[in-house]
């Protein structure tokens, strides 16, 4: 007796599209917030898609706060287990995954830099074509409002923004941003691998 062999633990070459809700600001967030502040995707954000030795490259193609992040890829293994990690640009693989938020920031008026805005999805199988992701939001947003009650700044543009942390403590250090290790299992920082105790918004 003979029979086809068909491998089911093999997802045939096509394209994938991950469905990547946009969770309240105040549990986590992506990208930019709204006039009605709501957290948003915004068009060109990047996904990387990660298991143990492969990487794959997800795009969104619109504003919108439940995004569809596409790939086109090939001969996936369907029981993989797998994590998405929002922004690509920041995650890097040395003797582990590191992802790094960066020192230097750029907000826009009313929101904040989504390139420094680190989220880790819950572990997923790619086993069909139409999937949904939930992420955990790694970092926080701070809102600084200026006072100005002696019209100081009247006419004057705030360009650049400097925020730092010290101790009184010198064996103490509480860094702010930087490149840490990441543990995709738990969805939390490990060591840091570079560290700033300051941040700066231009």
């Amino acid at each position: 007796v003979s029979c086809v062999n068909d491998d089911m633990s093999v997802q045939p070459a096509g394209e994938i599209t991950l469905k990547a809700q946009n969770p309240e600001i105040s549990v986590q967030s992506r990208t930019y917030i709204d006039e009605e502040r709501n957290p948003m995707w915004s068009a060109g954000d990047r996904l990387m898609v990660y298991n143990i030795g492969t990487q794959y490259e997800f795009i969104n193609a619109e504003n919108t706060a439940t995004a569809n992040f596409k790939a086109t890829i090939s001969n996936v293994d369907a029981q993989a287990e797998n994590y998405a990690l929002f922004p690509y640009a920041n995650v890097a693989l040395n003797d582990g995954i590191q992802m790094t938020i960066p020192q230097i920031q750029h907000p826009a008026v009313g929101t904040f830099d989504g390139d420094a805005d680190v989220l880790i999805s819950e572990m997923f199988k790619m086993s069909g074509s139409n999937l949904e992701v939930n992420f955990k939001r790694m970092t926080a947003v701070v809102k600084v409002s200026l006072k100005d009650p002696d019209n100081l700044l009247t006419g004057d543009a705030v360009t650049e923004l400097n925020l730092s942390v010290t101790s009184t403590d010198a064996s103490k250090s509480y860094p702010l941003t930087g490149c840490r290790m990441v543990n995709l299992e738990n969805a939390s920082f490990g060591d840091w691998a570079s560290a700033s105790t300051s941040v700066k918004a231009e």
